[in-house]
């Protein structure tokens, strides 16, 4: 008896598939991949993974239930000499030595639906969507858990030493295993590990921070805490050398402990310091930022531990990095002051008048790389690490990114491609995988060898070979999963404005459409990865193409060196055909039929598209049209058609797709991604039309509402469930959506309002709240405020049916579930400006550089949530200041809710930005954030304004 089940993709899409009830789940999985084209896993309706040994019918599926797959990027962890990776659809796959890592194949049964990936030297530990635990790799490195294998359950976090791994479950308590003497056996502690908050590991032993601030340590050497138990109160976090720690306590006091050849105290087996904002840990040495800016430095002199030869430059420091034997340190202005042994990266001084402004620095085991603001590079240290990038200087150009291993440098250009120096052997030279390095997103390192993840989700390995640098043995496993074509989409408007959409285009012409900020006329993508784009000004770049096609473009050049070119169609095999501007083609490789025909009328030409393997499909001024395409096409019937008389413009893709433009309407079959984007925007203009006229027939919406009107307009307008936008319209007609009543500014004079469900309640300068019309609001006066930032086409939604968990009603995961048990947590904050910062709350433009940001504010029932620590991390902001200035640390910024019934959505605050933006609502620094050509965004603009504005204020942590 067969079963009929409906399958989704996170966008929507969806297909029925016909089962017999005894069929597996991952069968099932496996036909929904074939029919999408996209690897993945299946999630039951409520947002749970599903177990692929079960059949259909022992999973308790029913008819009409809707399963979704879903696809994630892939990520890569290392251990010493190997790399493991988690592909799209939950599996793992890894390489390098074998023993070490590097084979998985004897639990690759139990790699499914796999969260994260840990590593110690010589072992991996994965974490899967269950919460139980599986590990492959060397024993004596926890390779082995079988002996706590039915203790692993529920676990959310795993932490390792070299040789040992230890687990946090959901309940606080903590599992070890491994080499029992460098952590692996924590029974003389276990009855005290309770409560755990967050470990921290040297090579040899654990540090466990409970939850009221106390330390539980455990291990070989330094594992022994005794000596300090009674300084380690209040313990705000951790940082670990290779033997020793640091631990710095919520009043600024920082009490450092372990092997004595890591401190350099003499006999003394602690060291402490007062007014510490931050410590960065070397391999037997600690470097730590006071809150004056200065810095003091302990440990090993010969790795760092003495900073007394540059002490009176180091002040206003912002960051350190460290390498094995030495450290450097970027000042407020942008230079850099090193210490620690010469030769290995602790003597800058011979590039010290290049090094100006720095963005980040990198460190490799004996020398350091810088970043500058224009994507250079500078570097110094030990030539074999690194320290030495002569050779590829004239390359290192718009870098965006640096990753380092023990011996050698990669850096990723704006471009996506990659450009490596230091040892040869060790990840130096990447000559070997130089044509697969494109598009590139990451790179991530083993000690001696790179892995590059590209945007089509597959991996680039190169170095040394036995740690992980040959991956030849997983290439099949290794390739993209997805089969997504190029496409580009360009929107006008009648006012003039324009906008694109892009998927999987090659990474030179995303660098063009980026940094040009210029009005794109033409583009162009070919089967085999060549590309065209012409801009406003008649300037035009290619890329990918034949030396044929260059030569023909070059001859189109005019007596000021501009291509008069009108328009180009790429083909299988390098054929293509480009139109001249003074209407004269020129045209290679087109079948024999078409070449007869453009022959015969080459200026009558008005549009032409090629596909795989010998399609076509020419249209000319004098409205005749001829084709030829396989029968079974979807576009070869309508071709027939009468309404084919009215064909404006067609597009054909490789796989069956197509796009066609009439007089009437438009028409197409495309991949998921650009179906989306398609529908969207085919039905604007009705969709504008309607929410205008229910914000004009709205009571609610009076003159306290005039000035919100543009934005609350463009909120709707992005609303793109469908099923709700007609009832969302008649919500907002009946009066029951907004409250003009509490609508309000708030002016920038800074207050706290008192005490909210025991928290405070800060004043949200420069906002403005748009409130809605709560029942019973009385219930929730006495709730806790807390805000949660979202994407614009959220708002609306959740304006109808609340904030829900991922997994309800179409909910998806944005940001991960950090410290999440269940995966399905509601995430809020008791700062809007960690709730606003770009990465949850992303800009919506209402016109030309004119910008705002929406944000909803909660009421959250008191008791309800778990508090942790703010997860941003210094990826996106310094990890020095402060994300609100109301909250003097980050370190209590995300309220964790697992009910809906427990969160209230009470208002949308908004803020505008950009030169269009009041002003005396908003402030000042709003109306800095431009978009000019070559920056990165609006939202990078704004961060990194915020950020220079919070350093002058010197709102620290």
């Amino acid at each position: 008896m067969t079963l009929s089940v409906a399958v989704a993709l996170m966008s929507g899409r969806r297909m029925e598939v016909e089962v017999l009830h005894d069929t597996s789940v991952e069968e099932l999985q496996r036909r929904a991949e074939v029919a999408f084209g996209v690897r993945g896993s299946l999630l039951s309706a409520a947002g749970v993974s599903l177990d692929g040994s079960m059949t259909v019918s022992s999973a308790g599926l029913q008819k009409g239930e809707v399963l979704t797959l879903a696809s994630r990027p892939v990520a890569v962890a290392a251990a010493t000499s190997a790399f493991a990776a988690i592909l799209p659809d939950g599996s793992v796959v890894s390489w390098g030595e074998r023993p070490y890592g590097g084979d998985c194949s004897t639990v690759q049964g139990r790699l499914k639906n796999v969260q994260q990936l840990q590593a110690s030297q010589h072992a991996f530990a994965a974490i899967l969507a269950d919460r139980s635990v599986v590990t492959w790799g060397a024993s004596f490195c926890g390779g082995d858990s079988r002996a706590v294998q039915h203790l692993l359950k529920d676990v959310q976090e795993i932490q390792s030493t070299r040789y040992a791994f230890a687990a946090i479950l959901g309940d606080g308590s903590v599992i070890t295993w491994g080499n029992a003497d460098y952590g692996g056996d924590s029974s003389l502690v276990q009855d005290r590990l309770r409560k755990v908050r967050q470990i921290q590991a040297t090579h040899y032993s654990f540090a466990a921070i409970l939850e009221d601030g106390s330390v539980v340590t455990w291990g070989e050497r330094q594992g022994d805490s005794s000596a300090v138990q009674g300084k380690l109160k209040n313990v705000k976090q951790i940082q670990a050398s290779q033997s020793a720690y640091a631990a710095i306590l919520t009043n600024g006091t920082m009490v450092s402990w372990g092997a004595k050849c890591s401190l350099g105290v003499g006999d003394r087996a602690v060291y402490e310091l007062q007014d510490v904002r931050q410590v960065h840990a070397g391999q037997n040495a600690f470097a730590a930022i006071r809150a004056d800016g200065s810095v003091a430095a302990w440990g090993n002199p010969a790795y760092g531990g003495d900073c007394s030869a540059v002490q009176d430059k180091l002040r206003d420091v912002k960051q350190i990095q460290a390498a094995r034997l030495a450290f450097a340190a970027m000042l407020a202005d942008g230079s850099i002051v090193s210490w620690g042994s010469a030769g290995h990266g602790g003597d800058s001084r011979f590039v010290e008048d290049r090094l100006r402004n720095v963005q980040q620095v990198q460190a490799s085991h004996n020398a350091f790389a810088a970043l500058l603001p224009d994507g250079s590079v500078v570097t110094w240290g030990a030539d074999d690490s690194g320290g030495d990038s002569r050779s590829v200087q004239n390359r290192l150009r718009n870098v965006q990114q640096i990753q380092a291993n023990m011996h050698a440098f990669a850096a990723i250009l704006a471009d996506g491609s990659v450009v490596t120096w230091g040892h040869a052997d060790y990840g130096g030279d990447s000559d070997a995988v130089q044509g697969q390095l494109k598009n590139v997103q990451q790179v991530q390192a083993s000690d001696l060898a790179f892995a590059a993840i590209l945007a089509d989700g597959s991996i680039v390995t190169w170095g040394y070979a036995r740690y992980g640098g040959d991956s030849s043995s997983v290439r099949e496993q290794l390739l993209p999963t997805q089969d997504e074509s190029s496409w580009f989409l360009k929107l006008d408007d009648p006012i003039g404005h324009w906008s694109c959409h892009v998927s999987c285009v090659p990474g030179e012409l995303m660098t063009v459409i980026e940094e040009s900020g210029r009005l794109i006329h033409e583009v162009a993508l070919g089967p085999d990865g060549e590309w065209f784009i012409m801009l406003e000004d008649a300037e035009t770049f290619f890329g990918n193409t034949s030396d044929l096609f260059a030569a023909a473009l070059h001859a189109t050049k005019d007596s000021d060196g501009k291509m008069q070119v009108s328009w180009v169609a790429f083909g299988p095999k390098q054929s293509f055909f480009v139109h001249r501007a003074n209407g004269e083609p020129f045209w290679h490789g087109l079948p024999k039929e078409l070449e007869e025909l453009v022959a015969r009328h080459p200026r009558d030409v008005k549009h032409l598209a090629l596909a795989r393997p010998t399609g076509w499909c020419v249209l000319f001024h004098h409205g005749v049209w001829r084709w030829r395409l396989p029968p079974e096409h979807g576009l070869s019937d309508w071709l027939k058609s009468s309404e084919a008389y009215t064909l404006n413009h067609v597009y054909v893709g490789n796989s069956g797709e197509y796009f066609i433009e009439t007089r009437q309407r438009a028409q197409w079959n495309a991949g998921d991604s650009l179906s989306e984007v398609l529908s969207y925007y085919c039905n604007r203009s009705s969709r504008q039309e309607k929410v205008k006229s229910a914000i004009a027939e709205s009571p609610a919406l009076s003159q306290a509402y005039a000035e919100l009107m543009t934005v609350l307009t463009k909120v709707l307008e992005e609303h793109r469930e469908d099923c709700y936008f007609d009832q969302l319209l008649e919500t907002i007609k009946s009066k029951l959506l907004f409250d003009p009543q509490f609508t309000r500014l708030y002016s920038f004079n800074p207050a706290c309002y008192g005490q909210r469900g025991g928290y405070p309640y800060f004043k949200p300068c420069g906002w403005r709240r748009c409130s809605l019309a709560i029942d019973k609001f009385e219930e929730y006066s006495g709730w806790c405020i807390a805000y949660h930032g979202t994407s614009c086409q959220n708002v609306a939604s959740i304006m109808l049916r609340g904030l829900r968990r991922p997994g309800d009603q179409g909910v998806c995961v944005a940001h991960g579930q950090a410290y999440s048990t269940s995966h399905r947590t509601i995430y809020v904050s008791p700062a809007i400006e960690y709730a606003a910062f770009p990465v949850y709350a992303k800009f919506l433009e209402i016109e030309k550089n004119h910008w705002a940001q929406l944000v909803l504010e909660c009421r959250v029932r008191p008791g309800s949530f778990v508090v942790k620590p703010g997860t941003l991390g210094n990826k996106y902001w310094p990890e020095h200041l402060r994300m609100d200035s109301n909250f003097e640390t980050n370190s209590e910024l995300e309220w964790l809710i697992e009910s809906p019934d427990d969160v209230v959505f009470t208002g949308l605050m908004i803020r505008e930005f950009g030169e269009a933006a009041s002003e005396n609502i908003y402030g000042s620094l709003v109306r800095q954030v431009t978009w000019a050509r070559g920056s990165q965004g609006p939202e990078f603009e704004w961060t990194k304004l915020r950020a220079a504005e919070y350093e002058r204020l010197r709102y620290y942590v």
